[in-house]
């Protein structure tokens, strides 16, 4: 069965007609519960979230990202500026170690398992993270120099909320692995 032009032309019509009252319905919607702020407030970035948010943050605590996290968009320009300072050298570390990553797992992997090779390659991995470490250090503390006393206490609570929040996963995870360990004893 064939539809005849006007048919298909309906179709296509009534189609396109529901996808609009759907898109509209969710714009609606959008701005119905950003509140204030119109059509623009749907694409605005959201405020950063409080402290206690920040701790499951995937940075560790003493960077870049983790800072602006924690600090808010107040602290963006100057840590932009900071960041293009250090753009390559942060680079060339990244590479470096992901380098360093492709050779350790390279001497896992071998047929012939030679413990010398893959320790001599975690060695080397591990003295170019502290090289990048010591970058991102460094930059840290350009950073936190060109900060108000009362945003490097904020970065300083932050920082200290994230660490009881790693310390208490980190105990939960041991609790976990003990309980299982005793069951599977049982």
């Amino acid at each position: 069965m064939t539809l005849t032009p006007t048919r298909r032309w309906s179709i296509i019509l009534v189609g396109s007609l529901a996808v609009n009252i759907f898109l509209l319905g969710a714009i609606v919607a959008g701005m119905t519960l950003r509140g204030p702020g119109g059509f623009a407030g749907l694409f605005a970035a959201s405020p950063p979230p409080p402290p206690r948010q920040v701790a499951a943050a995937g940075f560790e605590s003493f960077s870049m990202p983790f800072a602006m996290i924690s600090l808010g968009e107040d602290v963006r320009p100057v840590a932009r500026e900071i960041f293009k300072g250090y753009r390559r050298e942060f680079g060339q570390y990244r590479r470096a170690l992901g380098q360093g990553r492709r050779v350790a797992v390279s001497a896992l992997a071998q047929p012939e398992f030679d413990a010398a090779a893959l320790e001599g390659a975690l060695k080397e991995l591990r003295s170019r993270d502290l090289l990048a470490r010591e970058v991102v250090h460094r930059s840290i503390v350009e950073f936190a120099a060109k900060l108000t006393p009362e945003q490097r206490k904020q970065f300083a609570e932050a920082i200290t909320v994230r660490e009881a929040e790693r310390i208490k996963h980190i105990k939960e995870r041991r609790r976990r692995f003990k309980d299982r360990q005793s069951r599977d004893q049982k």
